[in-house]
């Protein structure tokens, strides 16, 4: 019996969605409708008048759709968790770690990451996807802006391959059996990294809902009008006093922790990572932009777009 899932295949679906995903969101910005239509979305798209014929930007949903991610997302990287430490789920079969491995324990070529670097990535998946989802509860303001509906189609299919893509190169691995003596520096450096932008990345968050309504309690998010929903000022709180999006800052130190983690040996998280850097580097120079056009007088000298002091 061979395996339920053609792992390679499987891999190699994810790599190639990456790149693809990194290739054509350089090239969107290089075509101003297109970047104006498919990027830009939340405030960026606050002020826009509505066209008077029917057009690409009309095809839109909420931006508050945002939970849709993440309530996609949390359940999945558990189920992968799951499956993981449960080979014998038959996700992908022991006979097929016997015949593919010739013995030597793995299930095809190249990488195979270790059982402990993979329960920590899916762990820390978990935990990113389970903050996102209370966030977007008990944090953020909801508004009536919107996004593109390819955005919000991306957004699905990046939390349904991400999970997949952090934790996949370890199911090459038929011993599965974890201890605290596999343990290695760069893991706690990792998870080290991920606790800290895991951390400022909330903090972040909260500055931005505490910004839109002053004084707003945890829990209350949903309650507030549409007029005060619609409200934006200058963030200053913490890292904002350096950086327009410290939120997508430590977006990206949270996924380079996966890249530690692994010690820059898994090709597919490093993919992810890739279009991390590029993705929230161009919403970071659209946010910094919008910043500089309404706030152009409370703006500091040497406010960066992206990463704190350099870019």
């Amino acid at each position: 019996m061979g395996p339920i899932l053609p792992l390679e295949a499987i891999i190699g679906v994810v790599r190639a969605y990456y790149v693809f995903a990194t290739f054509f969101i350089v090239v969107l910005v290089t075509v101003p409708y297109l970047r104006r239509t498919l990027l830009a979305y939340g405030k960026a798209t606050a002020d826009r008048s509505p066209p008077k014929h029917f057009s690409l930007e009309q095809i839109t949903v909420r931006k508050s759709w945002f939970w849709h991610f993440y309530a996609l997302g949390l359940p999945w990287t558990c189920t992968l968790l799951f499956l993981y430490l449960k080979p014998e789920s038959g996700f992908v079969t022991r006979e097929a770690f016997d015949r593919s491995g010739s013995g030597r324990g793995q299930v095809g070529a190249g990488y195979v990451q270790p059982p402990i670097e993979t329960v920590l990535a899916l762990a820390m998946m978990v935990a990113q996807t389970g903050r996102r989802l209370y966030e977007n509860f008990y944090v953020h303001v909801p508004s009536e802006a919107t996004m593109h509906v390819a955005h919000y189609v991306h957004g699905l299919a990046y939390y349904f391959l991400t999970p997949i893509a952090v934790g996949i190169e370890g199911w090459r691995r038929a011993e599965r059996s974890l201890g605290w003596t596999d343990l290695r520096f760069r893991h706690v450096c990792g998870i080290a990294l991920f606790a800290y932008g895991w951390y400022e990345q909330h903090l972040a968050h909260v500055a931005l809902a505490d910004l839109r309504i002053p004084g707003k309690k945890k829990g209350t998010a949903t309650s507030t009008t549409i007029s005060t929903r619609n409200v934006y000022a200058q963030p200053k709180a913490r890292w904002f006093k350096h950086v327009s999006s410290p939120h997508y800052f430590f977006e990206m130190v949270i996924y380079l922790s996966f890249c530690v983690l692994t010690g820059f040996e898994n090709l597919t998280s490093a993919l992810v990572f890739g279009y991390v850097v590029i993705s929230l580097g161009i919403e970071a120079d659209q946010s910094w932009r919008w910043y500089k056009a309404k706030f152009a007088d409370e703006v500091p000298r040497n406010w960066k777009r992206f990463i704190p002091f350099v870019l």
